[in-house]
């Protein structure tokens, strides 16, 4: 962990037993790039300037995803609508309305004052205007709309939103639309400028044992007891609290793991009963950031751990690293649904061929590419809602069916869709990325080491009868989302298929429009259609299931959504790279511990001193060494048979 944390182990001999020892173990989270592996939810800030992590100056409230929007309530003569919002303080600068639609609901008080000014804020599809805070209160506040229209979510559960009939004199919920009977809440949100009153951090899994290693080989560490003290600042009102579990595996799974346990800063607490066999190795920490008023936040800027273990380095001499890499995951608060081999998505792969489609690539770039070629060809790009008149989800095989027969609509977020499920078919982890007036996709590139962006519907060629296709590269290199926003428009290139060089350059059209992105959780809508937003795509972005990337968390530019990130571990995970970790089972016999984060994990194929490749038993296994140098190699293979990076360690052994 020696990229992550700053690691010292101080050790102190036990007398009359030289094989174990008593170390302390100190693990310290204080530079900013410590900080910033650290995972954080939406209601914290890494605040580089103050050098600590805080809670956010603004959050949003929202009682709808927007998964639909066909339905609207123009609230003419007597009709009034009111949505209620819970503050817990009420000490905030204000807040922002967002209201989708552009009527923008008409006049406005809260809490029966009037509250004018224009609809200036708020991005395509959404008004915004400014709330002053002396009209919000700590509790429910009530917003009332007279005039213009709003739109409702028939999917949310309802119970804010409330309609009146009578000019305001009285008002029913669940009873919303202009004849009372649409179920579902207003689509209004409401960014609150002031701080929330929780936020968590989450630190990445520590191994100890690493931490306590003086090489490659690492030693037994068993955990007695655990000291966490904490550099903070706790104005008035606020405080953190810290929990701590404990693991016998790398990989964070109920039965290797403890449940979480409070500690308190600056007091020495027990480790859990070890398991004899499985000594508790790994460790991981918490902290919850509250605050009873909105306008104080706890700052956190260092957190070290101390834990007292007892110890038994290998037996084995003469064992020297020569290339040996370990590298690092970082954890998150937005875990991702991957798609697994489903029927669906083997009807899909088998029925429409997907493996001859990439056949014809050399390289796993060339591949996707071919593929990226496939889905453009598969139907004429089409804004038009064909002649069932239809809107298709994010299904590949009914997009497949419908849309090169001009039976529905078949634009840049079907292709993108669709390009996603027939990656995922065949091995490739893919999803679909939304920008602002365009959708396309990123895939997990192996032999890169990075997600990329491949657009296979960027528009159409001059005589509008085929759909040109890209991938974008910055500076040579085929680049993702997060690369376009930071180079700006000027220095990303569109790179087309072959075949399509010299058509027209589509970097121009779009790269405009990454301004802001942003990434669904999950790519298995094949196999599990629910949630997610109705006829995505026909009109403005409403959802508020997605996780956009927003540069500044405390006035976000665009701040209708309540998922918002600037950390880039939380849309770029490492996928299918392997971790390999060499402890000793008996002198000159190491222990092989592999782990990886490969969705759909298969197996290891494992290749010792260059010999025929195996597929690994087990994900531990004995590795017998010889005098001179020993060479391991080691690749994660997923469910559909695509391999990831070989890693490799080669070590120098002196024999016995």
């Amino acid at each position: 962990m020696a990229e992550l944390l700053s690691l010292a182990a101080v050790i102190a001999a036990l007398s009359g037993q030289p094989a174990a020892s008593v170390v302390t173990v100190q693990v310290q989270m204080r530079s900013s790039a410590e900080r910033e592996r650290l995972a954080r939810d939406r209601f914290v800030v890494h605040d580089l300037q103050a050098g600590a992590l805080r809670l956010a100056r603004s959050y949003l409230l929202s009682h709808a995803l927007g998964k639909g929007f066909r339905d609207t309530d123009p609230l003419e003569g007597e009709g009034a609508a009111r949505v209620g919002f819970d503050l817990c303080s009420s000490a905030v600068r204000g807040a922002i309305l967002y209201v989708f639609g552009e009527a923008g609901g008409g006049a406005l008080e809260v809490n029966g004052q009037a509250v004018e000014g224009p609809n200036r804020r708020g991005h395509v599809g959404w008004a915004g205007r400014e709330v002053p805070a002396s009209a919000l209160r700590q509790g429910e506040n009530l917003l009332t709309f007279r005039g213009g229209s709003l739109t409702i979510d028939r999917w949310a559960a309802g119970g804010r939103s409330a309609r009146s009939f009578d000019g305001g004199r009285t008002f029913r919920t669940g009873a919303l639309g202009p004849a009372g009977d649409v179920p579902g809440e207003y689509l209004v949100r409401l960014r609150v400028l002031g701080h929330p009153p929780e936020g968590h951090v989450l630190s990445p899994v520590i191994d100890l044992r690493e931490a306590a290693a003086e090489g490659p080989v690492v030693p037994i560490v068993r955990p007695v007891s655990l000291l966490l003290q904490a550099r903070e600042l706790k104005p008035e009102g606020t405080e953190v609290a810290y929990d701590v579990r404990w693991g016998t595996r790398r990989a964070v799974s109920a039965p290797a793991w403890t449940d979480w346990a409070p500690v308190e800063p600056g007091r020495e607490t027990r480790v859990p009963e070890d398991r004899p066999r499985s000594p508790l190795s790994f460790v991981q920490w918490r902290a919850a950031l509250r605050t009873s008023r909105a306008d104080r936040t706890p700052e956190v800027a260092e957190v070290k751990l101390e834990v007292r273990a007892e110890l038994e380095r290998p037996a084995t001499q003469g064992i020297r690293g020569i290339a040996y890499s370990r590298p690092q995951l970082d954890p998150t608060f937005y875990p991702f649904a991957h798609e697994s081999d489903s029927p669906r998505v083997r009807h899909l792969r088998e029925k429409h061929r997907l493996r001859d489609a990439v056949a014809r690539g050399a390289t796993e770039l060339d591949r996707q590419s071919e593929l990226r070629v496939w889905v453009g060809d598969a139907w004429v790009e089409s804004w038009e809602t064909g002649k069932l008149h239809y809107i298709p989800p994010w299904d590949a095989l009914e997009i497949l069916e419908l849309a090169p027969r001009g039976l529905c609509m078949g634009m840049c977020t079907h292709k993108g869709a669709t390009f996603a499920q027939a990656a995922c078919a065949v091995g490739y982890n893919a999803r679909v990325l939304i920008v602002t007036g365009h959708c396309l996709a990123e895939v997990w590139s192996n032999e890169l080491g990075k997600w990329i962006l491949q657009d296979p519907g960027p528009g159409l060629n001059p005589e509008r009868t085929r759909t040109l296709t890209c991938r974008y590269d910055v500076g040579g290199a085929p680049a993702n989302a997060l690369d376009v926003l930071r180079a700006g428009a000027g220095q990303v290139a569109a790179v087309p298929h072959p075949r399509d060089a010299g058509q027209r350059d589509t970097a121009g059209v779009w790269c405009g429009t990454y301004d802001r992105f942003g990434i669904p959780l999950r790519n298995d809508h094949l196999s599990r259609p629910e949630p997610a937003e109705q006829e995505h795509g026909f009109s403005h972005y409403r959802y508020d299931g997605y996780l956009w990337w927003s540069d500044d968390l405390d006035e976000p530019r665009y701040g209708e959504y309540s998922f918002l990130s600037n950390r880039a571990a939380d849309f770029y995970p490492v996928l299918n790279t392997v971790r390999i970790d060499l402890g000793e089972e008996a002198p000159g016999v190491l222990r092989v511990e592999l782990s990886s984060e490969t969705p759909n994990l298969a197996r290891y194929r494992v290749r010792v001193d260059g010999g025929d490749e195996t597929a690994a038993a087990a994900d531990t296994f004995s590795w017998r060494l010889h005098a001179g140098e020993n060479r391991l190699e080691a690749a994660a293979e997923n469910a559909f048979g695509v391999r990831g990076p070989v890693q490799r360690v080669v070590l120098a052994y002196q024999g016995p």
